[in-house]
This record gives structure tokens, C-alpha cells and sequence, in this order.
């Protein structure tokens, strides 16, 4: 009887595994870790510099989308440039993984080995620590300067530039009589400087719609000759940021512009593509640079052109400035209450959709794939998978997403795909409703819903066998089977198999060491049902309900996450701080709840928490959110009575 129980127990827990597994296999991952931990790291590039070379000095936090980073004391090294501060988003295969990061240019103060300390960094309240670094200065140049390795992008600052040479023969400024490179007795270098070289942030448009795109260019003004680098970069906050291809040289971009009757040298210093997150008034930022001018004094100005007599180093005089454009604001307008659709998602632009079918015609031992492309121009990169209305016959999986952007076109241009792969347990002929979509168009100040056709899916009775190039779930009591259908799977990564077989093998071995009466005593203790009688959902999610109610969107996912979490903890009677998507399945699983149910909530608990960290508070799909968790908590409610 113990040797039954035991076995029971040890396939119960291989099932488990087989459809974690499968579930990986359908989404497309192989072997990437399917719950993601925030991850806090130091890096520097290069590690070996000269004693006058610098290197970038980077901190990154992985998995989180907003984060306090703060660097160690840098007693060694003088920082030079930053902090550039950045952030990415990444949805492959339908899992979206977020990034933030700061970076500094240092250079240090002398030669020999150094170690930089760990950095801190604040997520959630809680406080990590990064890894320690270690830089190497040599006495000689190596060439591994960190201006050299760095791509040149709005975010990783900007090597520098010398503006045009002195006045003289070619010119373009000769007809215009400049001689403010020409420094005269007595003038005030300062006064002069400030009259002929500054910084201006350019902005395409100061007034734009929630996700309608702003060009912003950093631009130098100059009317003397100047080398030039930047020290600081804009941190953009309240938007999402596409950074344009830059020429490899700055000169390329050089141009000559007319203000207030005086022509200047204009160089482009930075170009990046800003989309508002949410209504209000915001700074583009400012560039900060360093620069060192140089001027001629006026008892050698004649001579600058004779070059068969170079000037001596006493006729020039050369001035360090700083300098940082001054505040420029973008107003951005909510989207319009009128007509807004209730399925709209905050998708801005102009798009089509389409849905076509991979096949029409399949058997119960198949799976169907549902390709729904969205085309168009707009804010492309903050565009999610519509929602599919599923007939309640299919059972649909997470999606795979393929992006296919040109980021150097304003607004985006581009097509995503979502691919939802889904399954029919039971033969016959099935509707596919059409796919919706709204989005809002800024050039009419309007909103424009789009509809595919339905699509028309045939299900023929398969053989009975589990289909080994499909994800249909595995049923709940085909114990029978796992085996022999683990060993028939014809592809199986051997990191995936070590994935579900180890983990069983150290449950069955850690089970055998336990007397009989304990496992029996266990058994029976999973096996009780759930006597309370279970509250109407809705009671559930009071607090959720008034946020709602009142259109308070920040306060909603706060009172959702917690009144979620609250029913889940005394559901499954463990604590809300255990509460993550691994131990939810763990838990359905043990109460062998469908895992459509299971795939259904872990997606419910990863929607609210995207929202409670996103920077954007004026999410116009609340009500779909409530509704979800509503049916969540109504379907665990069936389920237990």
C-alpha cells in the first residue's frame, strides 16, 4: 500500500512537470527560466585603460521597470560623463522583461589596479547590491578608450567635436565680417562666450496627445571655434524613448542657421524620439557639455591666414565653459472621454488588422495557430496582443509575438504578429469571432476601431493519442501514460528533460524517507475539501470596485493586487507573501484545477503587477481588468463548492 502511495505521489509530481514543460514548448522557450528574479550588476568596458583613457562604468537592473540606482564613492576616478540614464522593454514569445540602467564615464586619477565598490540599488523598497569591479590603468595609452568602444546614440552620450577653424581664407562666415573668435583688449571672454555659443533642446512639436510622437534634436550653436563633449545626457521622464541613428561624424550634420541677423554654425548633438506616457507637462531634459574655446588675440589676427609663418602659442587664448540648454516643456493632453471605445488600449497612430489561420481543418490530436498582425505607424513598441474572445470550447495559450519595427521612422513604422496557438478537445465546427482593436489617430484627434473577418475552424476526431508536436494539455488523471509519453517525445532538449525528470526524482527519494503514518497523514490532509462556503466574487473585490468606480487607476491595481492576493491566501491557505505565478500553479495543480484556469490567472496576477509598476496611471482598460479577476475568483469558487 505504501508502494502505491508512493508511486501515486511520485507521477502526481512528474504530471506536474510534464505541464510546466509542455507549456514552455508552446510558448515557444526551450530553456529559458520561466519566472524571471531581479537581477542587480556593475560592469565597466573596457577594463583596461591608460592613466589619460577612460572607461564607461555601467549599473543595470534587470526584470524591474523602475529602480533607484546609486553608484559607490569614486575615490580613484574622476567621472567625466553621466549618469546616462536608460530603460528597455523586451516581449519575445509573449514574456515581457523590463531593464533600467545608468552609466558613467570615469577616468582615473593615477596607474595600478583598482577595485570600484558595489553600487545599491532601491527596487520595491527593498535595497540590493551590485558586484564589485575591477579596472586595470596602465602607464601607457591602450586605445581601449571608453569614447572608442561606445556606440554613438542619444543615450551613450557623445564623443565631442572641434567646431570650425579659425576665420580666414574658406570661411563661410568671411561675408559676414565674424570676428568673435578675435579676442580684444580689454573685451570680457565670459560676455562673449555666452553671446556666441549655446545650447538649444528643439522639439518638432510642444503639444502633443498621450503616445503621439515627439522629435526632440540637441543642438550647438557656435560662432567660435570650440571642441565640444557631452557630459550629461536628458533622463526623459514621463516617456518612452526611441533613440535615431546618428551620423558617425559630427561635421555631417553641421549646418548654417540665421538668428537674429547673426549666422551660426549649427551641430546636431543628440536626436531621439520621445512618446508621452501620460497626460501633464514635461521636460525634454538637458545636455550638459564641456568646451573649450579658443580665440586669437587681436595684435596677431592678421597673421592667422599667412601659413608659411604659424602663430605662436602665446597668440592664443583658450576658455573652458560649460554649458546645458535651458528647459523647454511638451503639454501633453489625455486621450478625449468622448467616444473613447471601452476595449481602446492606448494604441496611437494609424493601423490595420488581420487574422488568418494556419490551417482550417486539423484533428483533436492537433493544435490550431492564430496569427493576428497588427500594420501601421504609430507608438508601435507599447502595442500589447489583442484580446482573442475564444469560444468556450477552445483552450488558447500565451502568445509569440514577432515584431518587424523601423525605429528611424517618425512615428514607428512596422507590423507585430501574435501567433496563439490553441487546442479543441471535442470534434466539430467552430466560429472564431473577429478580432476588434481601437486606436486613436492624433491627426483627427479621433478614435478608429478595426475588425477582422471571422474565421471559420474545422475539428475532426483524432486518434485518442497525445500528439506529441502539439501543447494540448495532458488530462488529469492519465497517470497511465506520463511515462510513456515523456520517453516518445521525439525533440526533447536534454535540459528540459533534466527540467522535469530531476525534480521528481528528488521528490519521490525525499517522500521514501518519510514514515507511513506521516505520508498517509498528509495525503489526507491535501485531500480535504474546502467546507467554507464561498462568498459571492464581487464581495471579494470591494475596495477594487469603488477605485474603479472612480477612475482612480492607480489606486484600482493597488486595491486589485491586494484583494487578489487576500482571496488566493485564504483559497489555498498560504501566505500573501508566498503568493507569486510558480506557487499559484503548484497549488491549482494539487487541487488538479484545469489548467486553463492556472495559464488564466498567472496572466491576471502578471497584467496587474505590470500596471502597479508602469509609469502609466491613466490605463483606459480597468474595467476588463476587474472583470478578469471577477471571473477568476467566480470560476476558484465553483470549483470548490
Amino acid at each position: 500500500m505504501l508502494l502505491q502511495r508512493i508511486d501515486f505521489l511520485f507521477l502526481h509530481c512528474m504530471k506536474c512537470f510534464i505541464k510546466i514543460a509542455l507549456f514552455v514548448l508552446a510558448s515557444g522557450i526551450s530553456t529559458t527560466p520561466l519566472f524571471a528574479q531581479v537581477k542587480f550588476t556593475a560592469e565597466v568596458n573596457p577594463g583596461t585603460i591608460g592613466k589619460d583613457e577612460t572607461t564607461e562604468l555601467r549599473f543595470t537592473v534587470d526584470n524591474v521597470a523602475q529602480a533607484d540606482i546609486n553608484p559607490p564613492v569614486l575615490n580613484d576616478f574622476t567621472i567625466v560623463g553621466g549618469p546616462s540614464q536608460e530603460s528597455s522593454m523586451q516581449i519575445i514569445n509573449g514574456v515581457t522583461t523590463q531593464s533600467v540602467a545608468v552609466s558613467y564615464i570615469i577616468q582615473p586619477k593615477s596607474i595600478g589596479n583598482f577595485t570600484i565598490p558595489p553600487g545599491t540599488a532601491t527596487v520595491n523598497g527593498k535595497t540590493l547590491q551590485s558586484n564589485s569591479v575591477k579596472i586595470t590603468v596602465t602607464k601607457n595609452p591602450t586605445g581601449n578608450s571608453a569614447q572608442n568602444n561606445i556606440p554613438q546614440s542619444p543615450f551613450s552620450g557623445f564623443p565631442g567635436f572641434s567646431g570650425f577653424p579659425g576665420m580666414g581664407m574658406g570661411d563661410p562666415f568671411a561675408g559676414d565680417n565674424n570676428t568673435d573668435n578675435i579676442l580684444k583688449k580689454g573685451e570680457n571672454i565670459q560676455d562673449k562666450i555666452n553671446k556666441n555659443l549655446f545650447i538649444k533642446a528643439e522639439p518638432n512639436k510642444t503639444s502633443c496627445f498621450v503616445g503621439e510622437p515627439v522629435v526632440v534634436n540637441y543642438n550647438i550653436y557656435t560662432r567660435l571655434e570650440t571642441q565640444s563633449a557631452i557630459t550629461k545626457t536628458p533622463a526623459f521622464d514621463g516617456f518612452s524613448t526611441v533613440d535615431l541613428s546618428q551620423p558617425g561624424n559630427a561635421n555631417a550634420t553641421e549646418r548654417i542657421v540665421k538668428l537674429n541677423g547673426k549666422e551660426y554654425h549649427v551641430f546636431t548633438l543628440m536626436k531621439a524620439q520621445l512618446y508621452p506616457l501620460q497626460a501633464g507637462q514635461f521636460s525634454v531634459g538637458t545636455v550638459e557639455t564641456e568646451n573649450t574655446v579658443h580665440f586669437i588675440k587681436e595684435a596677431y589676427a592678421a597673421k592667422a591666414d599667412d601659413i608659411f609663418q604659424p602663430l605662436p602659442p602665446t597668440a592664443m587664448v583658450d576658455q573652458k565653459v560649460s554649458l546645458k540648454n535651458k528647459p523647454v516643456f511638451i503639454t501633453v493632453k489625455p486621450f478625449p472621454e468622448i467616444n473613447k471605445p471601452a476595449f481602446f488600449k492606448g494604441a496611437v497612430g494609424n493601423f490595420k488588422l488581420t487574422a488568418t489561420l494556419d490551417k482550417d481543418s486539423f484533428s483533436t490530436d492537433d493544435a490550431g495557430k492564430l496569427s493576428v498582425t497588427i500594420k501601421g505607424a504609430g507608438n508601435m513598441i507599447l502595442i500589447n496582443a489583442p484580446v482573442v474572445q475564444w469560444p468556450h470550447a477552445i483552450e488558447s495559450f500565451e502568445p509569440k509575438q514577432t515584431d518587424t519595427l523601423d525605429k528611424t521612422q517618425v512615428p514607428i513604422t512596422g507590423s507585430k504578429r501574435f501567433d496563439y496557438t490553441f487546442t479543441v478537445q471535442n470534434p466539430g465546427s467552430y466560429t472564431l469571432p473577429p478580432v476588434t482593436m481601437s486606436f486613436f489617430d492624433p491627426k483627427t484627434a479621433a478614435y478608429k476601431t478595426i475588425t477582422t473577418d471571422p474565421l471559420l475552424v474545422t475539428v475532426t476526431q483524432g486518434s485518442k493519442r497525445v500528439d506529441t508536436t502539439t501543447i494540448a494539455p495532458i488530462a488529469a488523471n492519465n497517470d497511465k501514460g506520463i511515462l510513456s509519453t515523456l520517453t516518445n517525445i521525439p525533440y526533447l532538449p536534454l535540459e528540459l528533460a533534466a527540467l522535469i525528470i530531476i525534480p521528481g526524482l528528488l521528490f519521490w527519494l525525499n517522500r521514501s524517507k518519510k514514515k507511513p503514518g506521516e505520508d498517509i497523514a498528509e495525503e489526507e490532509k491535501q485531500e480535504q475539501p474546502i467546507t467554507a462556503e464561498p462568498e459571492q466574487s464581487k464581495s471579494h473585490l470591494a475596495l477594487s470596485e469603488e477605485k474603479l468606480l472612480q477612475r482612480d487607476s492607480k489606486g484600482f491595481y493597488e486595491a486589485l493586487n491586494k484583494e487578489v492576493r487576500a482571496f488566493l491566501s485564504a483559497y489555498f491557505h498560504i501566505l500573501p507573501e508566498e503568493i507569486n505565478k510558480k506557487r499559484i500553479a503548484e497549488e491549482m495543480d494539487k487541487k488538479e484545477i484545469p489548467f486553463a484556469i492556472t495559464i488564466k490567472m498567472q496572466q491576471l496576477l502578471e497584467d496587474i503587477e505590470w500596471q502597479l509598476y508602469s509609469p502609466l496611471h491613466t490605463n483606459p482598460h480597468l474595467e476588463e481588468s476587474f472583470s478578469n479577476a471577477e471571473e477568476m475568483i467566480y470560476s476558484l469558487e465553483s470549483i470548490a463548492r
